[in-house]
């Protein structure tokens, strides 16, 4: 049967309809590894970023096209999703709860978080694992993909349709919300609360729907950056806090290639100057402006990222706007729009 996904279809650079042979590309471009390799030779290819929600969507497009009998796990590994993956068919999973939310899930045994739901039988979910052949490599076109090695195992195909989550939609503005909070983590509850009542859904470049607002202003009064309140009901721990930090305030490499960054090198280094001799251009004034208190690091460069824009070429990596920090007074009167809940 002809490889067909049931998700992220357009994420996806597809091959041989018939081929047998997935890539994972983990945090590195598809369409860079793509170019070195035999299209005849693979089914499809995509990145996995994350193993905590891109796991689970993952495993329904294994289960959904039993022909895929080899994956090959190649790429950076910035969040260890690469090693998730390798740890779900090599080690297995139990039934547990998320970190963060505590939802029944199954979990991975791995020493990083990843997760797949509940309603994916258990049976379905060994199986996959018993019929698929996985490795890593460090250079995909050095394999010859026709003769990796063939588990015993067979499987059926199998269709699972993630249920989908619904919430109320509240009438209100579409743009000028506006948010304060002590903390960034009390803020972030405030914004999820502010999206999901007032967002309106539209469709994304990661083939998915999502909710919006426009311009949503977050106001954080109290946080001290030293000691970053972190507490447990946020998506990430202190340790992935700290490992994200530097890909920001640092000039840290994204990868092996040449076109993999992150922001912090790509706001320092990435025009092949040293990071003190581009600090002039990156950060400055808007012509006639010179008394203006902001600063905008420009990310994208059109001479050194030709590609059209698409999904197949990413997008651009935009621009960051650095008001000049202020202190606001508390005894401003908030705006029409403000959401205030309880700091937790």
């Amino acid at each position: 049967m002809p490889f067909e996904p049931i998700y992220k279809k357009t994420r996806l650079t597809l091959g041989n309809p018939e081929g047998t042979v997935g890539i994972v590309t983990l945090w590195s471009k598809k369409s860079e590894i793509a170019a070195k390799l035999d299209p005849s030779q693979y089914a499809a290819i995509g990145n996995l970023y994350s193993a905590e929600r891109g796991l689970d969507l993952m495993v329904r497009n294994l289960l959904a096209n039993p022909q895929i009998t080899n994956l090959v796990v190649t790429g950076v590994d910035f969040s260890r999703s690469g090693l998730v993956l390798m740890d779900f068919f090599q080690k297995g999973f139990t039934r547990g709860v998320t970190d963060t939310t505590a939802k029944p899930v199954w979990r991975v045994n791995s020493a990083h978080e990843g997760y797949i739901d509940l309603d994916i039988p258990e049976s379905a979910l060994e199986a996959l694992r018993a019929s698929v052949h996985i490795q890593r490599a460090t250079d995909v076109a050095s394999l010859d993909l026709t003769a990796l090695p063939k588990p015993a195992a067979t499987r059926e195909r199998a269709v699972y349709l993630k249920p989908e989550e619904t919430s109320r939609k509240y009438a209100g503005e579409y743009e000028g919300h506006i948010i304060r909070a002590p903390t960034v983590a009390g803020a972030w509850l405030q914004v999820l609360d502010t999206i999901l009542k007032f967002g309106k859904e539209s469709g994304t470049h990661y083939d998915d729907q999502q909710k919006e607002l426009v311009n949503l202003l977050s106001i954080i009064t109290d946080e001290n950056p030293a000691s970053l309140h972190v507490p447990d009901f946020l998506p990430s721990d202190v340790r992935h806090v700290q490992e994200y930090i530097p890909r920001m305030t640092r000039d840290l490499p994204g990868g092996t290639s040449s076109k993999e960054y992150t922001y912090g090198s790509r706001m320092r280094s990435w025009s092949r100057q040293s990071a003190t001799a581009t600090s002039a251009p990156v950060v400055r004034h808007r012509p006639g402006e010179q008394r203006h208190r902001e600063a905008h690091p420009r990310a994208h460069q059109p001479r050194r990222c030709p590609e059209p824009l698409g999904p197949e070429a990413g997008h651009d990596p935009g621009r960051v706007s650095l008001p000049e920090p202020r202190l606001v007074p508390h005894h401003r009167r908030p705006a029409p729009h403000d959401r205030h809940l309880p700091e937790p």
